[in-house]
């Protein structure tokens, strides 16, 4: 019995040892297969959620499944890119358009301009009521152009219509008061219907643009002379270019010599003589610096005329006969 129950005993420690070691065979297994199972059943998971599961193996990672949706972005982002290229290339070519179609109708608005100009000037020759029609018409089409105004001016200063005149200069140099030609002629228009101050302001801007000109500095010295500022009227003068003094002082003389005359006619034989002395002690210079001075000669002859005809006036003291005479001087300027 003894020996039964140590055979039984074998048995049953060999049984529980067999159990055992099935146990931990068993659980073995199950440990080495949880990993990849769990490993597929978060890739499904994450996949579905995408909506991509059945283009991602279960050994995808997480960042190996989005390497499709970034070529994709990148895709994108370079069509993006060059359809703003072709939308910047197409603002480009417009914008460059638009200003050769600019460039191509300012080119025809200049040629009509200029053969709208053209023909006005022509008809100044033979038609000077055509010529101003045409100069009118300019000025309605071209509100910003001033050339048409100048002509005009000068057309209306030949007229003697002095208002109509004034206003065209002045419109002309308020659109371009940086021509020292137009301050010049409207100076010297002002100078020629004896509103000395403005002339002299007018030409000073023609100076200030254009030192140098001969034209300017003379027509400076003659105004300077009008408002009696004889030293100033000599330095103008005498920055004439190849100017004498002899022929400075000639100048002078002439313009004492009009305003004597002029003083004479208005009976104010006083302001007459003052000017007369003046006209004659500046001839006496002109004599001693060059005696064959032809304009001296003709200034003599024209101050012993007013002279003769101050001691008629004198002698019989009536003014309504007065008679200055004519002399052919001319003051020059322009």
């Amino acid at each position: 019995m003894n020996h039964l129950l140590e055979s039984c005993r074998k048995a049953f420690f060999l049984g529980i040892f067999w159990v055992v070691l099935g146990v931990f065979a068993v659980t073995g297994c199950s440990k080495k297969t949880s990993n990849p199972e769990s490993s597929v059943s978060v890739t499904a998971e994450s996949s579905n959620s995408e909506g991509n599961s059945d283009e991602i193996s279960s050994g995808d990672t997480v960042s190996e499944k989005r390497l499709p949706e970034e070529n994709e972005a990148s895709a994108e982002f370079q069509i993006i890119s060059a359809a703003s290229d072709e939308k910047a290339r197409s603002g480009a070519m417009d914008v460059f358009s638009s200003q050769m179609d600019d460039a191509v109708l300012d080119e025809a608005i200049q040629k009509d301009f200029e053969a709208g100009m053209k023909n006005a000037l022509e008809l100044e020759k033979t038609d000077l009521e055509g010529a101003s029609r045409a100069y009118q018409a300019l000025t309605a089409d071209y509100p910003n152009r001033f050339e048409p105004y100048h002509r005009l001016a000068l057309l209306f200063e030949a007229a003697k219509d002095h208002e109509a005149a004034i206003a065209l200069y002045e419109e002309a140099l308020r659109m371009n008061p940086a021509s020292a030609v137009f301050f010049n002629d409207f100076g010297w228009y002002l100078y020629s219907i004896s509103e000395f101050e403005r002339a002299a302001v007018m030409i000073q801007k023609a100076l200030t643009l254009e030192a140098g000109n001969p034209k300017y500095l003379t027509n400076m010295a003659l105004v300077s002379a009008e408002l009696g500022r004889w030293e100033e009227a000599f330095a103008f003068f005498q920055k004439v270019p190849g100017a004498k003094s002899a022929e400075s002082y000639s100048s002078i003389a002439a313009v004492q010599l009009k305003q004597a005359m002029n003083a004479l006619e208005k009976e104010d034989i006083e302001a007459g003589k003052s000017k007369m002395e003046m006209a004659k002690e500046n001839l006496k210079k002109v004599r001693s610096l060059d005696p064959e001075l032809p304009a001296a000669a003709e200034l003599e002859i024209w101050l012993k005329e007013l002279d003769e005809a101050l001691k008629k006036f004198e002698a019989t003291d009536d003014s309504e006969n007065f008679s200055s005479g004519e002399s052919d001087f001319e003051e020059g300027g322009e």
